[in-house]
């Protein structure tokens, strides 16, 4: 009979019921590394303290929580699994948790690989990396990944490296090591980005120096957010805006750490609320004194903000608390460090510091949220940057104007508040811890002492510290369409001498930018940007040119992504889940920041038996 139905042979079955082992023992792992997916997506821890056979706790974790949820949704073939397989082979211990993610992050990692080196025609890249020191005290090292995917930038995290030395040396190699573990050749690297830290820019003994013996092509860039920051913060040296920077961080202090004060600042503005609703004013939003961010000065333009909104109220409850007949018993301490914050934030000198910062933040405020982005590109970085170096300078030269306009009215409005009487400070001959700088006005008085210098310096800081950048930004920006005017032959000399290695036939540049010419000789309105400019450009045409734009799109404008990357860290490695190990860590992290990157779960299940073979078949040895 089984020479009519093949189906009967004995072979016929065995291959068949293998088969079907295989098929339940792979849906067997699907639901497990389902579970181990959630946790790691949503970031939430996967077991407690135990959650073995020995354990005595009613909860035995959110892993074993899911396991149980998928068998009341109706998974029978799991269910089958725990309850009827083999006690030693239940593939749900912390020993298989581990391999199991270690083996989710493995798949992350390959699928950012595979997107380098499938880019069409090359297989550059570009790094960042940033240091964060994690719950337990390690130094852990994030490096991402830049690369082109449809002519767009993309940026991911590839690993965490826990360094036990912070020297550049320690840290190139653990830069060099990871890009190797990964796949990814170093000698394709084209640029690399950090922050200023000497072990990372160090000339002599730095990381950027020594990662060039690996890649010799890998041109530094300082974190163009860091560089904003010092910017802002170099340029805030004046004393006045030092004591206005320190009075508001007392200020919040006062409130932050006492339920009582705060519950009193809050009843002051429902106080001052109901007055301004009445006159048919916005009321007050925010109840809570922000401190300034100690990091990122650009986030001090909203505490800035959101402290004018909230100045009548907090001027009112510390009013209340040094006034002698108020109800509420106030001790000696609190009354007198009311006292002083009331008088420190009525003076004419906080206020115009505080105007003038408010008003110059607000220009540098959107340019941090751009520099952030994962997807900027270092051209149109730097003509943002121009544009607002440019407009400081016209404020400068409108410095009567713009002060009376924008800083004064602020002044004013706040003054109403406090009952200050905007005036010039008492001067002498030998002042040397203040403005001492001759003024026939008030007004006068502290444009000269506050505003231009403050002006004068943000503008100094930008120009001196965006040079790298610039210079950079300057070779593709006269390749762009809407600029190739400006083109003239020591720029061109310039962009053929940095590029020629990387170009595919540099012998053809010259003839190649004549005929890029012309193609937008009688366009009205040309690319302007680089990300238009390379999807207008024919790679098969302009082979040079599209190179050019590539390598320039692949440079990081800023470290931010692997900053994101250490808060996912952060919240994954807690004070409760501080024992985990270096690969846990890795795959949780990975989980958490790439939701965009779809699990295979076929391919991870390979990856598992490749790794462990182990007494369930689930893979097929003859395929």
């Amino acid at each position: 009979s089984s020479h009519y139905d093949p189906s009967l042979r004995i072979d016929t079955k065995i291959t068949m019921l293998a088969s079907a082992n295989l098929e339940k023992n792979v849906a067997i792992m699907v639901s497990i590394i389902k579970c181990l997916e959630f946790c790691g997506r949503q970031g939430i821890a996967i077991r407690g303290h135990r959650d073995d056979t020995t354990s005595t706790s009613i909860n035995k974790g959110n892993f074993k929580a899911l396991l149980d949820m998928r068998i009341d949704a109706g998974d029978d073939v799991l269910k089958q699994h725990l309850s009827e397989g083999p006690k030693n082979a239940t593939y749900i211990s912390k020993t298989v948790q581990n391999e199991l993610l270690e083996c989710i992050g493995d798949f992350i990692k390959l699928k950012i690989v595979s997107e380098i080196k499938s880019q069409e025609g090359h297989n550059f890249f570009a790094i960042e990396a940033d240091e964060i020191r994690d719950i337990s005290n390690w130094e852990q090292l994030g490096i991402a990944v830049r690369y082109i995917k449809n002519h767009n930038a993309v940026e991911r995290i590839l690993a965490y490296v826990d360094c036990e030395s912070t020297t550049g040396e320690s840290i190139c190699n653990a830069i060099v090591q990871c890009l190797k573990d990964c796949g990814l050749d170093p000698l394709m690297c084209r640029a690399q980005t950090y922050d200023g830290a000497g072990n990372m820019s160090g000339r002599l003994k730095g990381c950027r120096t020594l990662f060039l013996n690996y890649a010799p092509k890998a041109q530094y860039f300082h974190c163009a957010s860091h560089i904003l920051n010092l910017s802002l913060s170099q340029s805030c040296t004046q004393l006045e805006v030092q004591c206005m920077m320190s009075t508001l961080k007392d200020v919040a202090l006062f409130f932050k750490y006492s339920p009582k004060r705060q519950r009193l600042l809050e009843s002051c503005i429902e106080t001052v609320n109901s007055e301004r609703i009445s006159a048919g004013n916005s009321k007050i939003n925010n109840q809570k004194v922000k401190l300034l961010c100690e990091t990122r000065w650009v986030e001090r333009h909203t505490s800035l903000e959101e402290f004018e909104e909230m100045y009548a109220g907090v001027i009112e409850c510390l009013s209340k608390i040094c006034d002698a007949q108020s109800r509420a018993p106030w001790d000696s301490k609190t009354v007198t460090e009311a006292r002083g914050l009331l008088s420190s934030i009525s003076t004419p000198g906080f206020l115009c510091a505080f105007a003038c910062n408010r008003y110059l933040f607000g220009f540098t405020r959107s340019l941090s949220l751009l520099l952030q982005g994962s997807h900027q590109d270092v051209v149109t970085a730097y003509q943002e940057i121009a544009l607002i170096r440019d407009e400081l300078k016209d404020v400068r030269v409108r410095a009567d104007i713009e002060f009376k306009e924008n800083v004064i009215s602020i002044m004013e409005k706040l003054s109403l508040v406090s009952g200050t009487s905007i005036s010039i400070p008492r001067r002498c001959n030998h002042q040397t811890l203040r403005g001492n700088v001759e003024a026939g006005t008030p007004e006068e008085y502290w444009r000269r002492t506050i505003f231009i210098p403050v002006v004068d310096h943000l503008i100094s800081e930008l120009t001196d510290r965006f040079q790298n950048l610039s210079q950079c930004a300057v070779r593709g920006l006269y390749l762009l369409p809407g600029t190739l005017s400006s083109l003239n032959d020591q720029v061109t000399c310039s962009i053929k001498e940095f590029f020629n290695d990387d170009m595919p036939t540099p012998s053809n540049f010259d003839q190649e930018l004549k005929l890029w010419r012309r193609k937008w000789l009688n366009i009205e309105e040309p690319p302007s940007t680089l990300p238009t400019a390379i999807h207008s450009t024919n790679a098969l045409m302009f082979p040079n040119i599209h190179r050019i734009f590539t390598l320039l799109l692949l440079i990081p404008v800023s470290s931010a992504t692997v900053e994101r990357g250490n808060s996912a860290l952060k919240s994954i490695k807690t004070s409760q889940r501080s024992t985990m190990g270096q690969e846990r860590l890795n795959a949780l992290t990975l989980l958490q920041i790439h939701r965009d990157i779809e699990l295979n779960y076929q391919q991870i299940v390979d990856i598992f038996i490749r790794k462990n073979p182990r007494r369930m078949t689930s893979n097929n040895p003859l395929k």
